[in-house]
């Protein structure tokens, strides 16, 4: 059985916020290639972007802040298990083609 990895804007929200709080869904911009997601907001304070794949077999969230008054930057990369993934649709699978 073949796994991707899947996500939409509002499951990508429902999965950050899990992590981080965020502004309400409209004030985020969602973006996606092939198989990895971003979710980008601002607030008054700093500035947010995540990512979203599959790197080395494991699938990582990596939330990162920068402020805007300073160069103080931080990341949070959350490694998310296979059946958290399952439960909240975000694997597709594939029979093996034979």
């Amino acid at each position: 059985m073949t796994r991707k990895l899947k996500a939409t804007k509002t499951s990508l929200y429902s999965l950050v916020g899990t992590y981080e709080d965020l502004p309400i869904m409209k004030r985020t911009e969602f973006f996606k290639y092939r198989r990895s997601y971003w979710l980008r907001w601002y607030d008054d304070s700093a500035e947010y972007e995540v990512y979203f794949s599959v790197l080395l077999g494991k699938v990582l969230l990596s939330i990162d802040r920068r402020e805007h008054d300073s160069d103080c930057f931080s990341r949070q990369v959350h490694r998310i298990e296979i059946p958290e993934l399952q439960e909240r649709g975000m694997i597709e699978e594939f029979a093996d083609a034979r």
